[in-house]
């Protein structure tokens, strides 16, 4: 455990040669070579069903057979287990039963089957005790981002490479399909209250553990539609940092730098961009940038960051702790009899009060906005924060909307004058190729003669092919200049010859 200086409130920060030169300063390095764990999906997916060869009629009657017979065993031998020696004694009984059933089969003069179908059978009862039944198989491949269904159609499949592909159906009716998804809203056990999933509460939203660290996000629906029907994420790259994204090509030198010492600076970010961007992947790990020495505090409906959990550390070959302190809410709905809620709202009131260095709110919706405003302007934490929106410069026009749904309603001057607490926008594209990738980094000056802040690009698209390309050290504020240099961060940089984007190849970001 690392030791605190309690004698000065001041962070711990890198010294200066931690932050990485400008490349005229150091030999030119050839291109990045991806990460070990995007290395499998950085060539294109052929856009062809996947291979999920599904058990037969014969197969999976086994299977409801094996379900039954260790489903009787674990409401007995289960009572003392936690949730993770419980797995594993769910494995050791499918195990002995199938050995059982082995041997019976021998007895009665049968082949036992290929080891391919042994696996598949395993995997299947697994996924029946786990109430994700033919979902499993494909939460399980780790090239498969998103997956798509409706009734008992085929499931299109979000791929690692950004492309949809036919993958099987998960269900043999739509009626089967509906009591999948009130088994799995029914099996809530991280701490969620349990989902009703009926005509009467026709919205599904939960969190599936156990398929990554982060899990998944299961959203479906029913009435409101004319087929039952959702979508599931699967947070893949659960520890990004932002050394990481320069390895993708999601960020160049001069943009992980500037946002390195920004982060060290204190400077409060606010990511913006379309859906499925990256814009949480980019949020993981400029939270991952912050020291240690830190309270963290985030907030959000759904828990995605993940800045709670522990780290490997390969120097001492332990689990440790990201920040000194970090608690991550999360809003959750009221029971059944309207008891138990608590929203983003709740959350970043506590917050507030919990004298946190850091604040972070996974996505802005709606009134929250102002919640976190206050946040920002409070002068006791820094605000880091993502917000859907086409442009950078169409922020403004979203806090707004978002502002107006509080009761009663700020003024739209207080609304844009709190905004330019936020001091960065950091907005982030898709392209048509699928990359992801940094196109802009923007300052939030005073209000202009619009009556908006001021936008100054810190760093702006290039013409050539959008990504973010520095505009000139003579772009930034003094006060904000002071504070980066302060922390160890090179000017130099900032000019637009630093840029060193990777030009070859495609290769994709995994990026949720």
């Amino acid at each position: 455990m690392r030791k605190e200086d309690t004698a000065s409130p001041r962070l711990e920060v890198p010294a200066a040669p931690d932050l990485p030169r400008p490349a005229r300063e150091r030999p030119p390095l050839p291109p990045p070579e991806p990460l070990a764990a995007v290395a499998a999906v950085a060539a294109p997916v052929d856009a062809t069903p996947a291979d999920t060869k599904e058990l037969t009629s014969t197969e999976y009657r086994v299977v409801v057979e094996l379900r039954d017979r260790v489903s009787t065993r674990l409401t007995v031998e289960d009572r003392n287990y936690a949730p993770g020696p419980r797995r594993e004694l769910t494995r050791k009984l499918i195990r002995d039963e199938y050995d059982q059933w082995l041997l019976h089969e021998a007895n009665r003069g049968r082949p036992a089957p290929e080891v391919t179908t042994e696996d598949r059978i395993f995997a299947a009862v697994l996924a029946e005790l786990d109430g994700l039944g033919r979902l499993a198989p494909l939460m399980a491949r780790d090239d498969v981002e998103d997956i798509h269904f409706e009734g008992c159609e085929p499931t299109m499949l979000r791929m690692a490479s950004g492309q949809l592909v036919p993958g099987p159906a998960i269900a043999s009716s739509d009626e089967e399909l509906e009591q999948l998804l009130r088994s799995i809203g029914s099996r809530s056990d991280d701490g969620q209250t349990s989902r009703e999933f009926s005509s009467a509460s026709p919205i599904l939203n939960v969190r599936l553990q156990g398929v990554t660290e982060l899990g998944a996000r299961l959203q479906a629906a029913m009435d409101v539609l004319p087929r039952p029907a959702g979508v599931i994420r699967v947070h893949r790259f659960s520890d990004p940092s932002l050394e990481d994204l320069h390895e993708m090509n999601m960020v160049d030198s001069p943009v992980r730098a500037f946002l390195h010492a920004a982060i060290l600076a204190g400077a409060s970010p606010l990511v913006s961009g379309a859906p499925g961007v990256g814009k949480t992947t980019l949020l993981r790990a400029l939270g991952n940038a912050i020291p240690w020495n830190n309270v963290v505090i985030t907030v959000e409906d759904e828990r995605e960051l993940g800045l709670h959990l522990p780290r490997w550390d390969p120097e001492r070959r332990q689990l440790v702790r990201r920040h000194a302190v970090c608690r991550p809410f999360e809003s959750r709905l009221p029971n059944a009899e309207g008891r138990g809620g608590f929203d983003m709202g709740d959350a970043l009131h506590l917050a507030l009060r919990a004298s946190p260095t850091w604040v972070l709110v996974g996505e802005v919706r709606g009134a929250y906005v102002t919640y976190l405003l206050e946040a920002a302007t409070s002068g006791i934490s820094s605000v880091m924060c993502t917000i859907h929106s086409p442009s950078a410069d169409g922020v403004f026009d979203k806090v707004l909307i978002n502002a107006l749904k509080a009761h009663p309603a700020p003024s739209p001057e207080l609304v844009l004058r709190s905004l330019a607490a936020l001091n960065l926008v950091v907005h982030v594209h898709r392209d048509r190729d699928y990359a992801r990738y940094v196109s802009g980094i923007y300052e939030l000056g005073p209000i202009g003669d619009s009556g908006r802040p001021d936008l100054k690009p810190i760093f702006a698209p290039r013409a050539e092919d959008g990504r973010a390309q520095a505009t000139g050290p003579g772009m930034l504020s003094e006060s904000l200049a002071e504070r980066l240099i302060a922390v160890g961060f090179d000017l130099n940089w900032l000019h637009p010859g630093a840029s060193d984007w990777h030009t070859g190849p495609h290769r994709r970001e995994r990026a949720s």
